[in-house]
Protein backbone atom coordinates (compact mmCIF):
# COMPACT_ATOMS: atom_id res chain seq x y z
CA UNK A 1 0.00 0.00 0.00
CA UNK A 2 1.66 3.52 -0.70
CA UNK A 3 0.29 5.47 1.90
CA UNK A 4 1.68 3.28 4.41
CA UNK A 5 5.39 3.50 2.38
CA UNK A 6 4.97 7.24 2.87
CA UNK A 7 4.26 7.60 6.21
CA UNK A 8 6.79 5.22 7.27
CA UNK A 9 9.10 7.68 5.41
CA UNK A 10 7.54 10.83 6.90
CA UNK A 11 8.43 9.37 10.06
CA UNK A 12 12.24 8.17 9.58
CA UNK A 13 12.76 12.02 8.17
CA UNK A 14 10.69 13.64 11.34
CA UNK A 15 13.28 10.99 13.27
CA UNK A 16 16.21 11.99 11.61
CA UNK A 17 15.25 15.90 11.97
CA UNK A 18 14.82 15.73 15.39
CA UNK A 19 18.14 13.49 16.02
CA UNK A 20 20.29 16.20 16.60
CA UNK A 21 18.47 18.01 19.55
CA UNK A 22 17.69 14.93 21.12
CA UNK A 23 20.57 13.73 23.55
CA UNK A 24 20.59 11.57 26.56
CA UNK A 25 21.48 14.69 28.97
CA UNK A 26 18.02 16.62 27.75
CA UNK A 27 15.83 13.32 28.28
CA UNK A 28 14.00 12.70 31.73
CA UNK A 29 11.89 9.33 32.18
CA UNK A 30 8.62 8.86 31.60
CA UNK A 31 6.81 5.86 32.57
CA UNK A 32 3.22 4.96 32.29
CA UNK A 33 1.38 1.57 32.85
CA UNK A 34 -0.82 0.10 29.65
CA UNK A 35 -2.89 -3.16 29.25
CA UNK A 36 -0.40 -5.69 27.73
CA UNK A 37 -2.93 -5.60 24.55
CA UNK A 38 -2.66 -1.92 24.44
CA UNK A 39 1.22 -2.41 24.86
CA UNK A 40 1.05 -5.73 22.20
CA UNK A 41 -0.67 -3.00 19.52
CA UNK A 42 1.97 -0.19 20.30
CA UNK A 43 4.75 -2.53 19.61
CA UNK A 44 3.43 -4.05 16.50
CA UNK A 45 2.68 -0.40 15.27
CA UNK A 46 6.25 0.77 15.92
CA UNK A 47 7.66 -2.51 14.38
CA UNK A 48 5.86 -1.80 11.30
CA UNK A 49 7.22 1.88 11.19
CA UNK A 50 10.93 0.66 11.43
CA UNK A 51 11.08 2.65 14.98
CA UNK A 52 11.32 1.14 18.47
CA UNK A 53 8.30 1.72 20.92
CA UNK A 54 10.06 4.53 22.79
CA UNK A 55 10.47 6.30 19.69
CA UNK A 56 7.04 5.20 18.11
CA UNK A 57 5.59 7.06 21.33
CA UNK A 58 7.23 9.90 21.25
CA UNK A 59 6.09 10.61 17.85
CA UNK A 60 2.78 9.70 18.59
CA UNK A 61 2.67 11.60 21.98
CA UNK A 62 4.21 14.97 20.09
CA UNK A 63 1.35 14.24 17.03
CA UNK A 64 -1.03 14.21 20.33
CA UNK A 65 -1.41 18.34 19.00
CA UNK A 66 -2.66 17.65 15.58
CA UNK A 67 -6.17 17.57 15.55
CA UNK A 68 -8.58 14.30 13.75
CA UNK A 69 -10.34 16.81 11.41
CA UNK A 70 -7.07 17.58 10.24
CA UNK A 71 -5.52 14.13 10.51
CA UNK A 72 -8.83 13.35 8.20
CA UNK A 73 -8.54 16.10 5.84
CA UNK A 74 -4.84 14.85 5.11
CA UNK A 75 -5.34 11.64 4.75
CA UNK A 76 -8.58 11.77 1.99
CA UNK A 77 -6.20 14.20 0.56
CA UNK A 78 -3.61 11.30 0.09
CA UNK A 79 -6.23 9.30 -1.04
CA UNK A 80 -7.43 11.71 -3.48
CA UNK A 81 -3.80 11.88 -5.33
CA UNK A 82 -3.23 8.67 -4.76
CA UNK A 83 -6.49 7.82 -7.51
CA UNK A 84 -5.41 10.76 -9.33
CA UNK A 85 -1.71 9.02 -10.25
CA UNK A 86 -3.69 5.66 -10.76
CA UNK A 87 -6.11 7.14 -13.10
CA UNK A 88 -3.02 9.25 -15.03
CA UNK A 89 -1.31 5.80 -15.03
CA UNK A 90 -4.58 3.69 -16.64
CA UNK A 91 -4.71 6.98 -19.17
CA UNK A 92 -1.18 6.82 -20.21
CA UNK A 93 -1.56 2.96 -20.31
CA UNK A 94 -4.29 3.24 -22.62
CA UNK A 95 -2.87 6.07 -24.86
CA UNK A 96 0.52 3.71 -25.42
CA UNK A 97 -2.22 1.02 -26.64
CA UNK A 98 -4.16 3.20 -29.25
CA UNK A 99 -0.88 4.87 -30.38
CA UNK A 100 -1.37 4.71 -34.14
CA UNK A 101 1.79 2.86 -36.18
CA UNK A 102 3.85 4.24 -38.57
CA UNK A 103 2.15 2.57 -41.46
CA UNK A 104 -1.55 4.00 -40.30
CA UNK A 105 -2.89 6.65 -41.75
CA UNK A 106 -4.13 9.81 -40.17
CA UNK A 107 -6.75 11.72 -40.81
Amino acid sequence: MPSSKITQTAIKEERDAQAPVRSRANWERLSMQVAPEFKRKLQNQAKRAGLSLSEWVRIRLEAGAVSPREVRSFLNALVYLGQRIDRLDRDSDYRKRIRPTPNSKRH
